[in-house]
């Protein structure tokens, strides 16, 4: 695949850089989704699910990614198929109207094993951190909240949207714990030069136990992410604001990736 993509412009822009048609009948069934109830068309509705071809591509394309992410030898494509990964899941178009394609692509990052993640350059890990990191601040009290019971939610039946958030939660926790273990910490410490959170995670957390006696605990780092997370989460915005402002004007690093 690497080879035809090099060599073929049109797979490279389908794979690489173009969203995955959802099918004309799935846009309209989109473009509606806010109207009144008595308004929506349902029978459009559930013809627009019976388009299979619209799902089956995606698989592809997400598998297709996913393989160029852990397999490919040329770093560029490797962090372009990531890059695509990652914008995926941040279009309302493709995550409505194709929602288990668009969760299989976190799932599949986080079913890369530590073998696969020893094979990544520093490059692509910065590029990973990063688009977590990005992910953590943009949803950030969403997370917060599913820490807490919500009786509200259960009334409402909103507790689909609480597993699909706790999914991505683990999924960085998974991620990270990964990273740790393979890296060790000075990936996020590069990243901290930076990036507020990971300030936060060294001067609270990294700098507090026996780095040596605990990369390889599972449990404890898993734990360890899981907690530090949570309570950046819950932070009043002053003491954000405290450890961006440690940032050096030059490097703070509020950009947005392609």
């Amino acid at each position: 695949m690497r080879k035809l993509i090099a060599t073929n412009s049109l797979l490279e822009d389908l794979i690489l850089y173009e969203m995955p048609d959802v099918g004309s009948l799935r846009i309209k069934a989109n473009e509606q989704r806010n109207l009144p109830r008595d308004k929506r068309d349902y029978d459009l509705e559930e013809t627009a699910t019976d388009d299979l071809v619209a799902y089956e591509f995606s698989f592809f394309v997400n598998n297709v990614l996913a393989s160029l992410v852990v397999n490919c030898s040329d770093e560029k494509i490797s962090i372009r198929a990531l890059k695509q990964m990652h914008r995926l899941t941040t279009i309302n178009l493709y995550c409505q109207s194709l929602a288990s394609c668009h969760m299989s692509a976190p799932r599949m990052i986080k079913n890369i094993t530590a073998d696969q993640w020893t094979q990544q350059s520093l490059t692509t890990i910065q590029f990973v951190i990063k688009q977590i990191s990005k992910k953590i601040q943009r949803d950030g009290l969403f997370y917060s909240i599913l820490k807490k019971k919500n009786k509200f939610k259960q009334i409402l039946g909103l507790n689909q949207i609480d597993d699909d958030g706790k999914e991505n939660f683990n999924i960085i926790i998974n991620v990270f714990t990964k990273v740790f273990m393979i890296f060790g910490k000075q990936p996020f410490i590069d990243r901290s030069l930076c990036d507020p959170l990971f300030i936060y995670v060294d001067q609270i957390w990294f700098q507090q136990f026996n780095y040596d006696q605990y990369q390889y605990k599972i449990p404890f780092l898993l734990d360890g992410w899981s907690s530090i997370i949570t309570k950046w989460l819950k932070l009043d915005y002053s003491i954000h604001r405290r450890h961006t402002q440690q940032i050096k004007d030059d490097l703070f690093d509020d950009d947005d990736d392609d």
